[in-house]
């Protein structure tokens, strides 16, 4: 079993999983109530915020200050009134029922398009979170490329919505509220957004100080480059792609870029390890003594994909 590292709150605890098996094994473990609706997301950095586009505009990483001041409240919603405002008026001819859909159902379509919005996407289903956290983090690390790649992990966050959540304000909104937006439906997805009013912008931080429930709500779980690799390749296996989540252009796409990434991690390596010998050249010429000899090609893809854990 992937071991539970902590309860990081009483709300919230931890996996990690080195491997794709243990992932699995921490998954399918024993739960205990009815929670009623469980949501997942998948990120390609356990660094990342758990927030949405809108609020990871404002978060302060020179501070790691995650909530509003009282005073930056109103600009907030003048913000979002104006993303909305500016959204509608550009959407006038192009056959949007722009009058019929609410703001949020605005947001919902506009985020989809890449409008900053309060809206955190979600999924229904565990694999299809785990999915995007994987082939995120495998994406990463091919344009980093080479030994330079840090040792990064991906999350696949679990929200169970708790009457708890939704009592201190958390908003729920599932995917069949929004029927125009193709995508939401193919990821069986669903939107959540965080209280206006509580100027908090990371759910992580709402969810840790605001939610007293009896058992953890949120669950993360950590996978390693290694079970990335091993569980992009399973899901694939089962006919998941990008093509089946992005029923359009742009799945498409990712599929022509996925089908490149392994090399261009390669010309990536290739490059460095030149570098490295040129480096390793004019130190010969110049009479120095190399500091450490040059990583063999195997070492070398070994760090690239990042056995280990990195830092936080």
């Amino acid at each position: 079993m992937a071991q539970v590292e902590s309860l990081v709150a009483p709300a919230i605890q931890v996996f990690e999983c080195p491997t794709w098996d243990e992932f699995r094994k921490a998954l399918g473990r024993e739960r205990f109530g009815d929670v009623g609706v469980t949501l997942w997301r998948g990120q390609g950095d356990r660094r990342w915020p758990l927030a949405s586009s809108l609020d990871r505009a404002l978060l302060d990483p020179a501070t790691a200050r995650k909530r509003l001041k009282k005073e930056e409240l109103t600009q907030y919603r003048r913000l979002r009134q104006e993303l909305l405002t500016t959204f509608t008026n550009e959407l006038v001819g192009l056959g949007h029922p722009t009058g019929s859909t609410g703001d949020v159902g605005l947001e919902a379509a506009g985020r989809h398009h890449g409008m900053l919005t309060p809206l955190l996407d979600w999924t229904e289903k565990p694999f299809i979170g785990a999915f995007f956290a994987a082939s995120d983090l495998l994406e990463r690390v091919s344009h980093l490329g080479g030994t330079k790649a840090p040792d990064i992990e991906a999350t696949l966050f679990e929200l169970d919505v708790v009457p708890e959540l939704l009592e201190a304000g958390f908003r729920y909104y599932p995917g069949r509220s929004f029927p125009g937006v193709r995508r939401l439906h193919a990821q069986y997805g669903a939107l959540t957004s965080l209280p206006e009013d509580k100027g908090f912008l990371d759910v992580e931080d709402f969810v840790e100080t605001m939610v007293r429930a009896s058992m953890p709500c949120l669950t993360k779980y950590h996978l390693s480059s290694e079970a990335a690799r091993a569980g992009v390749a399973d899901l694939r296996q089962h006919g998941m792609s990008f093509r089946t989540l992005f029923p359009d252009e742009e799945g498409a796409a990712r599929e022509a870029n996925w089908a490149v990434r392994d090399l261009l991690g390669g010309i990536n390596l290739l490059r460095e390890l030149e570098d490295s010998m040129r480096g390793e050249g004019a130190a010969l010429r110049s009479g120095k003594n190399l500091a450490a000899p040059l990583p063999a090609a195997g070492d070398a893809r070994k760090r690239v994909h990042g056995r280990g854990r990195r830092d936080g």
